[in-house]
């Protein structure tokens, strides 16, 4: 089931293919400079733990075009120990995650992650 509900970016080729599609969209899109380093190779990962991955990266990504004012962003997925950590880094204006916004981004995010860890 989980399967079925994988975005078409995975569905289509691999994770790290999707990743480096979406940054590469916001680059031509919004005219920024965006780094993607991915790791090779990355563990294997459950199809849900790819679409949480992905659907982090989009959101941050749109973050980062809406908010941040930013002219580069890194994009990086990388592993160790059978691990993978996902990481956005721009040069914008910035934030503080504990102050209060109306905009439901990173709660969704955080929100999948939890429900993903099951905590």
């Amino acid at each position: 089931m989980v399967a079925a509900l994988a975005p078409s970016d995975i569905a289509a080729g691999s994770l790290p293919d999707a990743v480096r599609r979406a940054a590469g969209r916001l680059a031509d899109e919004a005219g920024l400079h965006v780094e993607c380093a991915v790791d090779s190779p990355l563990p294997r990962l459950a199809t849900a733990t790819e679409v949480v991955l992905l659907r982090g990266v989009q959101e941050a990504l749109v973050n980062v075009r809406e908010h941040a004012g930013a002219g580069a962003v890194l994009v990086r997925l990388s592993a160790a120990d059978e691990t993978v950590r996902l990481r956005v880094r721009d040069d914008g204006c910035g934030f503080s995650p504990t102050a209060p916004t109306d905009g439901f981004g990173l709660r969704v995010v955080r929100s999948r992650v939890e429900r993903w860890a099951g905590g």
